[in-house]
């Protein structure tokens, strides 16, 4: 498979790309979800998911304390799951996505046009 392998397919997948996708668009992309993670003490998690070496794991709960609970349960609520549950696949998925889309460190500039989102290249590895 590749770099996301062990991450969610079928239905399961899509609903979790469902809610990784609109968090990073609820923070004016990539760049911006780094910022809030990082502002809540996570700059060096971030910097290894960016960087070229491996990747720092974050737990569910550092997750859920960087977003905070009204955003995970909205987030969860979208994609059918418990906060519990959404906290736990954020915390596998996002370092693998922010690796896959920052090649060598470099971030994507926010989506500019409606409707246009970062992810959309490596949807299809949702399944």
């Amino acid at each position: 498979m590749g770099l996301l392998d062990g991450l969610l397919t079928g239905v399961a997948g899509a609903a979790i790309f469902g809610a990784v996708s609109k968090l990073v668009n609820d923070h004016g992309g990539v760049q911006g979800m780094m910022n809030t993670f990082s502002q809540k003490g996570l700059g060096g998690a971030v910097e290894s998911w960016m960087g070229t070496g491996p990747n720092q794991a974050v737990t569910p709960d550092q997750i859920h304390q960087a977003l905070g609970a009204d955003k995970v349960a909205e987030l969860a609520h979208q994609a059918g799951v418990t906060p519990q549950e959404m906290s736990t696949h954020l915390a596998n998925t996002l370092p693998k996505v922010v690796d896959q889309l920052t090649p060598n460190g470099t971030v994507p500039p926010a989506p500019t046009a409606p409707g246009a989102n970062p992810l959309d290249a490596i949807k299809h590895l949702f399944g």
